[in-house]
């Protein structure tokens, strides 16, 4: 099966700060896209890369991409003002059936990971890693509401491997009916009830969404990965 890899690199980064986007930022002395693509390079099912982004940054990330090599086909697509609009955008640009969605801040996953969510049998995949601390409900007085039963819920990662029709089929519902999600695998068990297998993940495998987190993958790439991200 061939494959449209659909990298997420349009956020800003408010909550990071800074003049400079946190997935161009250097960690372990390459941007944080560039583990990225470096990973993806490898996939020999990955046929294009699609990468959503603001048109401003277009040009530095071209220059990425020839400083360290990547040959795959590459097509930039527009960033939408929300996340969900990012993805859509994304998956109607793509050409193949079979969908890697990934985030360009999220540097720590390796090529076994990525093969792994491939030769998957399932259709439509994510990551996930156990939560291990309790989680509660709170309501509009910012009073607690509730407990959940953490065994029952999970931190949902990325990557995620999904059908371009079914993401297709969400995306246009949830415009449609004017709701928000905050990833796709939800998505598609609200509307459609399908079946998203859960691969176990790394605790490493963290989204750079502060400042704390590029510290925090400094240490993470020097302890895990030797310096070397495979």
């Amino acid at each position: 099966m061939l494959y449209s890899f659909i990298l997420l690199s349009a956020g800003k980064g408010r909550r990071f700060g800074g003049s400079i986007p946190k997935q161009y930022l250097k960690l372990g002395g390459k941007p944080i896209i560039v583990h990225s693509l470096e990973r993806i390079e490898k996939l020999k099912p990955v046929k294009e890369i699609i990468i959503v982004c603001n048109k401003e940054d277009i040009e530095l990330i071209k220059k990425y991409v020839l400083q360290y090599r990547i040959v795959k086909n590459i097509v930039f697509i527009q960033g939408g003002d929300s996340r969900q609009e990012s993805v859509y955008n994304g998956i109607k640009a793509a050409k193949h059936e079979n969908i890697i969605l990934h985030e360009a801040a999220r540097p720590f996953v390796s090529t076994e990971d990525f093969s792994a969510i491939i030769e998957d049998q399932h259709e439509n995949v994510s990551f996930y890693y156990p939560i291990s601390y309790t989680v509660l409900k709170k309501d509009e007085q910012q009073s607690i509401s509730g407990i959940l039963n953490r065994d029952e819920l999970v931190n949902v990662q990325l990557p995620q491997k999904f059908l371009k029709t079914d993401l297709i089929e969400c995306h246009e519902l949830a415009k449609y009916e004017n709701r928000s999600f905050t990833e796709d695998a939800g998505m598609i068990y609200f509307y459609l009830k399908k079946p998203v297998h859960c691969l176990k993940g790394k605790n490493y495998n963290i989204k750079i969404t502060e400042y704390i987190d590029l510290l925090i993958g400094e240490v993470i790439y020097k302890e895990e990965f030797n310096g070397e991200l495979k």
